[in-house]
């Protein structure tokens, strides 16, 4: 499932509210593929060798978007490690989750608030994601539409000088005078 809770850090139903966000995440929202895996330790390994290894197995995202994100945690080492797909890497850099870990996450974790820790961190990442893809939604679409206003600008401007041009050339002047006059 979405959440393997190895470590039995969150009641069934905290697990089901977890897999059920996750689910919303991932078909409603910013379109990621989350997965959680609490650990009771490491077994000896580093978390970001673990981290890689378990992502790489699980083939989390999309084929060709590569937009997977893996949090682990390890009770027994206190660690947590937020692996990101290449193409959350961008939106989602290192200094941002280890900030988000530090500031958000942590300290729910501390107090032995385990649900509320990640159910906190995986809103904050889905808006963050989110946010990200639409305001380069809106930046691509941007260009054509101000594209599109220059050239109709510039096909009215044309199409009066052509008028003024012709009704010079016929006479026409000021004020519907005929020659000038």
């Amino acid at each position: 499932g979405r959440v393997s809770d190895r470590a039995s850090i969150f009641t069934q139903e905290e697990n089901a509210q977890l897999t059920a966000l996750l689910e919303n995440i991932e078909m409603q929202r910013s379109q990621t593929q989350i997965a959680i895996l609490t650990l009771e330790n490491l077994g000896g390994f580093d978390i970001k060798t673990v981290a890689l290894k378990v992502a790489e197995k699980w083939k989390l995202g999309k084929k060709g978007t590569d937009n997977g994100l893996l949090i682990l945690i390890s009770m027994k080492e206190r660690q947590l490690r937020i692996e990101t797909g290449n193409g959350l890497e961008g939106i989602l850099p290192d200094s941002y989750l280890g900030t988000l870990a530090r500031e958000k996450v942590q300290p729910l974790l501390k107090e032995g608030k385990n649900f509320e820790a990640f159910n906190t961190l995986l809103l904050t990442l889905d808006e963050k994601i989110a946010q990200e893809f639409n305001s380069q939604h809106k930046k691509s679409s941007k260009p054509q539409s101000e594209e599109e206003t220059s050239w109709g600008t510039v096909l009215f401007w044309v199409i009066a000088l052509i008028v003024i041009v012709i009704a010079s050339i016929f006479g026409y002047g000021p004020a519907g005078t005929i020659g000038g006059i």
